[in-house]
């Protein structure tokens, strides 16, 4: 609510906190999170899925070994990537935003779950609109995040793998490295 409300409605975040559980109760602080929970793994099976298969893509192309491909090729794959799992990140994220700042109206709430708040979406704007609004936005955030995060985060657990015996460890340093 603080990111989309006109200025001046709220003082502070916990200001924002306290109206929210005043007019529609504790539970309110959660609206909107069952659809990034359930849709958040959805794109992250689509991500590392189409990581790999544009891995493969381009290393079969090139006539490499998949492990030989270079930051740029894994830029590549990344971007690939990006533009793969949009679609499904870009829903999720527009059921989640709009549950988020959708009001209750004389204390009954704009929506039940994630499923009620995607048909009055379609209902009301469209296929087209209820689900992708703001579609190209989301478009040009993942295509060069992914091709950031994904060689950043090979390269890193190449290095890491050289200070830590346990794969385990170096993955994890090397996500949160890419992360940043």
């Amino acid at each position: 609510r603080l990111q989309c409300f006109t200025a001046g409605q709220y003082k502070s975040t916990s200001d924002v906190l306290r109206n929210m559980i005043r007019q529609d109760g504790f539970k309110s602080l959660y609206r909107g999170l069952s659809a990034p929970t359930l849709g958040f793994g959805l794109t992250f099976a689509i991500s590392f899925s189409g990581y790999g298969q544009g891995c493969k893509l381009i290393a079969e192309y090139k006539g490499k070994n998949i492990n030989d491909l270079n930051v740029f090729e894994l830029g590549i794959a990344g971007a690939y990537t990006g533009l793969i799992q949009s679609p499904a990140r870009q829903i999720v994220e527009r059921f989640k935003s709009v549950m988020q700042i959708r009001e209750s109206v004389n204390g009954k709430k704009a929506y039940s779950w994630s499923g009620a708040c995607a048909l009055d979406l379609i209902k009301r704007e469209g296929l087209r609109n209820g689900l992708f609004q703001g579609f190209t936005s989301v478009l040009w955030r993942e295509i060069p995040q992914f091709a950031i995060y994904y060689p950043s985060y090979e390269l890193s657990k190449k290095y890491y793998s050289e200070y830590f015996s346990s794969d385990m460890v170096a993955q994890f340093f090397a996500g949160g490295t890419a992360g940043v």
